[in-house]
């Protein structure tokens, strides 16, 4: 089963703290957040003793201790050669279950410019698919073998926008423009945080899990 990538930020001066610690500090660090997990189960020092055992922070646990606040969910099977841009030059924390990276905020221009792509294409399609027979649509690899279904886009469409509440406290309360899965609203959500964060105060974190 394929995890999901977040974009999220987290303050540099907290982040810190744990982030240049020593190697031994982090591994003490989250050895006491295993046991923490594990506390009740019987296995508390058994999975510590496997932990250190193993010597590598784990950046689940150590994602947990940041605390980084999610922006965007760009959900599950992202672009793998994408993904290799948005993670260019970064503070890899990874490790083969979990990715924590900290990236550049010039990262969102990345996934905002993949996301309208992938937006120009499909409405691209829709429109030759006007033009075209079922048939013609299941031959075709850059239709996707499929006739674009405009009802589903538009449903989505219709729910984005009657969930979204134009409000002062709601509009206050996130930092993204709206809350959706669709590309094209999300390019717009990518566009306004790199605009809008404080990048001297925050680091972007690029995560899955």
């Amino acid at each position: 089963m394929g995890y999901r990538n977040y974009f999220a930020i987290i303050e540099k001066e907290e982040a810190d703290k744990i982030l240049n610690l020593s190697h031994e500090e982090q591994m003490k660090l989250t050895s006491e957040y295993v046991r923490e997990e594990w506390e009740g189960s019987g296995e508390e020092d058994e999975q510590v003793a496997k932990y250190l055992e193993n010597d590598i922070v784990d950046s689940y646990a150590l994602r947990k201790q940041l605390k980084p606040e999610e922006v965007i969910e760009c959900g599950k099977y992202f672009d793998y050669d994408v993904a290799q841009k948005v993670k260019e030059d970064c503070r890899d924390y990874s490790d083969e279950d979990t990715e924590f990276c900290i990236v550049k905020p010039e990262a969102l221009l990345v996934a905002a410019d993949y996301y309208r792509n992938n937006t120009v294409k499909y409405y691209e399609a829709v429109i030759r698919s006007f033009d075209m027979t079922d048939e013609e649509c299941l031959e075709d690899k850059d239709m996707g073998y499929h006739r674009p279904n405009l009802i589903a886009s538009f449903r989505h469409q219709i729910y984005d926008l009657t969930k979204l509440k134009i409000d002062k406290e709601n509009v206050l309360k996130h930092k993204i423009l709206m809350d959706t899965w669709q590309y094209e609203y999300d390019m717009f959500n990518m566009l306004h945080l790199y605009k809008n964060i404080d990048w001297d105060k925050y680091y972007l974190i690029w995560q899955g899990y």
